[in-house]
């Protein structure tokens, strides 16, 4: 009931039909009207606010289910798109990967194993770490440039390790609510190092001056071969078929690009001109995707 003009005191048919009640049987009377004016509206908002949460649950859970593999593009792609110009690396994924056939449930699997070493408990770390060595043991051969190559190889799962958290923070960075500090950055970096050592690397960069360095020392390796080509278009056409899919695919990709170090778009074919993509990126990519990226933090979080 809305309030009086008098602030807390109550409305008048309020005490009306209170007052009525009371002269009809006294105080038991009273209560009874009281009731009765009350009970109807107090036992429908009620119903009706327990139909709305459980509606509103469903449907966050719903959207929540359906823009997981946005979140999933927003944090893989260019991740993903830097690996393929390592040549080794992209020879494994060509020849024992099903990332064709089944796109979403490779990328579920990374981002699975990345959610569960960054937050699950030791056990459960130490778990997915394992089940990695376990696939990556079978995952060698003769890649086209005539080397041989191995998952499990230290130096490659160094170059892995690197593609992927400098990824995630260059787009943390970019399209995320808040920047990180450079003494933030530098603790990120040395957190997540220790994945990569239990994974097989030697050595794993624990800062961003690190991360810096090097990848300038392995940037001759690194170049779109064939198979890497394949894989850009591959990734640019996606995995949607209908409109709506493909626009925001295409905002996904355009995320993902515009967080890649110049160098690495280039050699990939992605660059239209510097001065140029610095313009597309600041005025169009940039502002749309914190926009998808505010809504998707708001879908995830749990309704209080």
């Amino acid at each position: 009931h809305r309030l009086s003009s008098r602030g807390t005191a109550p409305p008048p048919n309020f005490l009306i039909l209170t007052l009525v009640g009371y002269k009809a049987a006294g105080v038991l009377g009273a209560i009874v009207s009281t009731l009765a004016l009350c009970a109807p509206t107090s036992v429908l908002t009620y119903l009706a606010m327990g139909v709305w949460e459980r509606f509103q649950t469903r449907w966050r859970l719903a959207v929540r289910e359906g823009l997981v593999p946005v979140t999933i593009g927003f944090v893989g792609v260019s991740a993903v798109l830097l690996q393929t110009l390592h040549p080794l690396a992209m020879a494994g994924v060509t020849e024992h990967s099903s990332y064709k056939e089944d796109p979403l449930g490779r990328l579920r699997r990374t981002a699975s194993f990345v959610g569960t070493t960054t937050f699950g408990s030791v056990a459960d770390a130490e778990a997915a770490i394992d089940q990695v060595h376990r696939v990556h043991r079978r995952v060698r051969g003769i890649a086209p440039d005539g080397r041989p190559y191995s998952a499990d190889a230290p130096e490659l799962v160094t170059f892995i390790h690197v593609a992927e958290v400098a990824s995630f923070l260059a787009s943390s960075q970019r399209y995320g609510s808040r920047p990180l500090k450079p003494e933030e950055c530098d603790r990120y970096y040395e957190e997540v190092a220790p994945v990569a050592l239990a994974l097989g690397a030697d050595w794993a960069p624990r800062s961003s001056a690190e991360v810096e360095s090097y990848l300038l020392r392995i940037r001759p390796q690194l170049y779109a071969g064939p198979q890497a080509r394949a894989a850009r278009d591959w990734l640019l056409r996606g995995v949607a078929r209908r409109s709506g899919e493909r626009a925001v695919y295409s905002l996904v990709v355009a995320a993902a690009v515009g967080v890649l170090p110049g160098w690495a778009r280039r050699e990939l074919g992605l660059s239209i001109a510097g001065p140029l993509d610095l313009l597309i990126d600041t005025a169009a990519v940039a502002p749309l995707t914190r926009g998808l990226s505010t809504a998707l933090r708001w879908i995830v979080t749990p309704p209080e």
